[in-house]
């Protein structure tokens, strides 16, 4: 691999980023480790960030180095995007990137005026089946009124890639896997719990993360302990599981540290999705903790050594899989993953390729 420090890029990348949530949790954390990789590799990025006036205070403390648009309502989210707008067409950059989801007009015009990339981080034609009537209609207008003209696609997995890549055959479109900051953590200590104690980072309100399957699980394996942060708000009578508020970075790295294994997302299905790229995947493994999971990794295909796929809609309750959780959880406890194992979840290397699509794309007349 190249070094990326000589690779002369020099592009100019305006990162639109609207979160309503707070800065310490994995998305932001994932956008800005991308924007410093793209500017190690030799590009000026300016990361504009559309957040509730709340959360001005958290995004200050963080010293993250971002232009700010902050709202108080409804409306006023649709007039500071619209001022995010304005500011980044004026400063006239080559890309501008930008997560796709529902957009406002001032958005949709920028991306038909401006060499602007999309990405692609589910199948939300899926999850729009379970949205109320509004939500689902401002999202097919967006999609409609703005994919045809992006100038590409960057789709987190091969199956996102291939249902929008017959969608819109004539957008470039590649797909490139979520990655991890490795300054996130050093390989946490060996564990020495006499009860294997697993745990699940989640957010609420994300059926795809299963957390009710999860609770099935911990009812056939009273031998384990069963660790729950912020999936769920709810008392869960079973003496083996404990729940937890969100936790960030050093008071979840602590808990992490007395973990034996980890769990992701178990109810892909819920979504009509069979693959996926969770930031807490990589999180889990980057501390050397196993992961077991209900859908299918590609970064972790050629590692089933320490990614335990229970299958897709797989039934908590089935005796098969109980014995696989048996089987790994017996071989992986009191051990960690070595961190040579996971050194493809580099962001360097992946956004590197990132930065090659990007400029590749724009060198391509426009259709």
């Amino acid at each position: 691999m190249n070094d990326p420090h000589n690779t002369p890029h020099n592009l100019t990348i305006a990162y639109f980023f609207d979160w309503k949530m707070d800065p310490n949790l994995g998305v932001p954390s994932k956008v800005i480790t991308q924007c410093a990789n793209w500017q190690e590799l030799n590009n000026q990025v300016q990361l504009v960030v559309i957040i509730p006036f709340r959360m001005k205070r958290r995004w200050k403390e963080a010293k993250i180095d971002a232009k700010l648009f902050c709202y108080k309502t409804t409306v006023g989210r649709v007039i500071a995007r619209a001022k995010a707008t304005r500011f980044i067409q004026s400063n006239k950059f080559n890309i501008i990137y930008m997560r796709f989801g529902i957009l406002t007009p001032a958005q949709i015009r920028m991306i038909r005026r401006n060499d602007t990339f999309l990405e692609l981080n589910t199948i939300a034609n899926y999850e729009a089946k379970n949205w109320g009537f509004i939500q689902r209609l401002l999202f097919r207008l967006s999609e409609f009124f703005s994919l045809k003209f992006a100038r590409g696609l960057l789709a987190v997995t091969p199956e996102i890639q291939d249902y929008y890549s017959s969608k819109y055959p004539k957008i470039p479109i590649s797909n490139f896997p979520n990655s991890i900051d490795f300054g996130v953590s050093t390989p946490l200590p060996l564990p020495n719990n006499k009860r294997a104690n697993l745990v699940f980072v989640g957010s609420e309100n994300r059926p795809w993360h299963g957390v009710d399957k999860l609770e099935l699980l911990a009812q056939k394996l009273p031998e384990y302990d069963f660790h729950i942060v912020g999936a769920t708000n709810k008392s869960i009578n079973l003496n083996n599981v404990f729940v937890y508020p969100p936790l960030y970075k050093e008071d979840l790295l602590s808990l992490l540290q007395k973990m034996d294994l980890a769990i992701s997302s178990l109810a892909m299905e819920r979504t009509a999705m069979l693959q996926a790229s969770p930031l807490k995947t990589r999180l889990y493994l980057l501390c050397g903790l196993p992961v077991i999971a209900g859908y299918i990794d590609s970064s972790c295909r050629e590692n089933e050594e320490f990614f335990l796929y229970l299958g897709t809609n797989f039934n908590p309750s089935s005796e098969q899989v109980i014995k696989k959780i048996h089987i790994f959880v017996e071989k992986w406890q009191g051990k960690r993953v070595s961190r040579e194992f996971v050194a493809h979840f580099h962001p360097t290397e992946i956004e590197q390729k990132r930065i090659r699509f990007l400029l590749d794309t724009i060198s391509l007349p426009t259709t």
